[in-house]
């Protein structure tokens, strides 16, 4: 079973998540709502793969990417969210470890 964190702050798309990934070959490890918490969950959980939204309150789903990239505790599988202004949203140039994944 795959080890999933969740990453966004919005409570109706985690809950969305949450409930389409129950009952999967997923399991739900918990969710982050921002930068910092996700730092904490990731080093505590060790996560298979990151759900992540682009835009936090604190920062960016990148900027935890950035960071999981310098880590030992990296999660095999990266997908990044974009939905509130998928206009606004750039891939950086070099993303480590790379997102697998955008969902717009």
């Amino acid at each position: 079973m795959t080890r999933v964190l969740l990453v966004d702050d919005h409570p109706m798309i985690g809950a969305a998540l949450d409930m389409l990934l129950r009952g999967t070959g997923y399991e739900v490890l918990g969710r982050a709502r921002n930068v910092a918490e996700a730092n904490r969950e990731i080093a505590r959980l060790k996560p298979d793969l990151l759900l992540l939204d682009v835009n936090l309150p604190d920062g960016s789903g990148l900027d935890v990417l950035r960071r999981v990239g310098r880590s030992r505790a990296r999660p095999r599988h990266n997908s990044a969210s974009q939905q509130a202004h998928p206009d606004k949203f750039q891939m950086p140039r070099n993303p480590r470890p790379s997102v697998t994944s955008l969902l717009r």
